[in-house]
């Protein structure tokens, strides 16, 4: 869904974009639950996965340090805390040239986007097995 305002200075359209995270965007989300901080080229998603990848920052979920990895995504604890059942967020973000106009009040969890919770330690325990054999 689209909202379509006309500045009252010089008429122009402007688009108010509403977003949501759907099951796409979640694996990268789970890649990222190991802390090592990743391009979106790295994480393995199709192109269409990547470029959706990017709304979850709209939601907390992930961020860039851009002083220390510029161009690398990392998830924050909220993102942690989405994948595992134990927060929710909401189901709609209104974006305006790439800013967060509002959210929608209606809340998601995890299991609303993605069949099941997720067991970080499980991935951080097979991320730890990986360093050992590189």
């Amino acid at each position: 869904m689209t909202e379509i305002q006309y500045c009252e200075a010089c008429a122009q359209k402007m688009m108010v974009y509403r977003r949501s995270v759907r099951r796409n965007m979640i694996q990268g989300l789970i890649i990222l639950a190991d802390g090592v901080p990743k391009k979106t080229v790295e994480l393995g998603l199709s192109p269409g996965a990547r470029s959706d990848f990017t709304t979850l920052r709209f939601f907390g979920l992930i961020y860039r340090d851009l002083y220390k990895n510029r161009f690398k995504w990392m998830i924050t604890q909220q993102g942690k805390l989405f994948l595992q059942g134990k927060t929710s967020i909401p189901k709609y973000a209104y974006i305006f040239n790439n800013w967060v106009k509002r959210y929608s009040e209606e809340r998601i969890e995890i299991t609303d986007v993605h069949h099941e919770k997720v067991d970080i330690d499980i991935i951080l325990k097979n991320a730890r097995k990986v360093e050992v054999f590189s």
